[in-house]
């Protein structure tokens, strides 16, 4: 079983979370798979392009599970609405339900119009530690994903935090609450999770590997608030 984890916007395969996922599904005999979504350009970065992504590492007729992290856990969610026979199972991390809403927040009015008619906009990149161009693309492609229902149908543990600035936990809530199929764990923490990434770890890694489909071998939750 097959285990792909889906970086944030502005990060990489790089981040803390990616690598000690990594580290501690390796110690359980489980290869993550973790693609670099910036590849092979940021500029063109689409969440589109991020999806196709995870079609390539589970094509059909193959199945496994996603742990996704802010933007890459709305397109895990995504992902897993569209192909629902793949998906065994998903941990999301402060998942971007609602990033289009949260780029037009984050740079008004002016600066999307600016955006739009010059064709990329400036973004600090935190995992790249400059400033990169994002294309217009995005923000198209985004908003026609977002009219796409994100409810998954596998089991979903969300780890979000309470005092998330960047993606309030509010979406996630709701979405705990319609879907008995999604475990929700609120935390006292901000969007990195920094303060409690290692009960984050254990937690995710736990729900994959526990009667989840996810065997702890090669080849291989609990509501909170």
């Amino acid at each position: 079983m097959r285990i792909i984890y889906l970086h944030g916007f502005i990060s990489s395969p790089d981040s803390t979370k990616a690598k000690l996922f990594s580290q501690r599904l390796n110690d359980l005999g489980v290869d993550l798979i973790v693609p670099d979504l910036n590849h092979p350009s940021f500029t063109d970065l689409t969440i589109s392009r991020v999806i196709e992504t995870v079609e390539k590492h589970l094509p059909e007729g193959d199945s496994g599970a996603i742990i996704g992290s802010s933007m890459g856990g709305w397109a895990a969610a995504l992902f897993a609405r569209l192909h629902p026979e793949r998906v065994k199972a998903m941990v999301l991390m402060a998942p971007a339900f609602n990033m289009v809403d949260l780029l037009v927040e984050r740079f008004g009015p002016d600066q999307i119009e600016a955006w739009r008619r010059e064709g990329v906009i400036p973004i600090d990149h935190a995992a790249y530690g400059n400033v990169q161009h994002l294309g217009h693309g995005f923000l198209e492609d985004a908003r026609r994903w977002a009219t796409r229902p994100f409810e998954p149908l596998c089991p979903t543990l969300i780890l979000h935090g309470r005092r998330d600035e960047d993606v309030p936990i509010r979406l996630s809530e709701e979405l705990a609450e319609r879907c008995r199929n999604v475990e929700l764990v609120a935390y006292d923490a901000g969007h990195r999770l920094d303060e409690v990434v290692d009960d984050v770890l254990e937690r995710g890694v736990s729900f994959l590997t526990r009667d989840r489909g996810v065997d702890s071998s090669p080849d291989e939750g609990e509501r909170s608030t």
